[in-house]
């Protein structure tokens, strides 16, 4: 199934507006996703469904903090950096990131040194 980006649009905004009301910081997370189609890809190094995604929950909800957030994005070698990277990405197509989060799920199989 094809999801056009006008759907995709929709539906971020859809969501947007109740989450961000129901917040007392009005933030809103956007996971990091790899969508292709019209809507913008990410696995090709554009990341154009991220950038497209904060901008339309920007235009849902003006006055929310838009939080990029993504799991294993800091325990191994090298993920940070490219982490880092995917957020210069959208910052540059134009996308309004306030700020990152970092779920640590593979964390436990890592020596505690290594994670401290």
């Amino acid at each position: 199934m094809v999801v056009r980006a006008t759907d995709r649009r929709a539906a971020i905004s859809l969501m947007a507006v109740p989450a961000a009301s129901s917040m007392n910081t009005s933030s809103s997370l956007l996971e990091r996703a790899s969508c292709g189609g019209a809507g913008g890809g990410g696995t090709n190094g554009d990341w154009m469904w991220n950038a497209n995604s904060s901008v339309w929950a920007r235009e849902a909800c003006p006055n929310a903090v838009l939080v990029l957030n993504d799991y294993n994005n800091i325990e191994y070698e090298g993920s940070d950096a490219h982490f880092i990277e995917i957020v210069k990405t959208i910052q540059a197509a134009g996308a309004p990131i306030h700020g990152v989060g970092a779920q640590g799920h593979d964390a436990y199989k890592l020596p505690i040194a290594t994670v401290k």
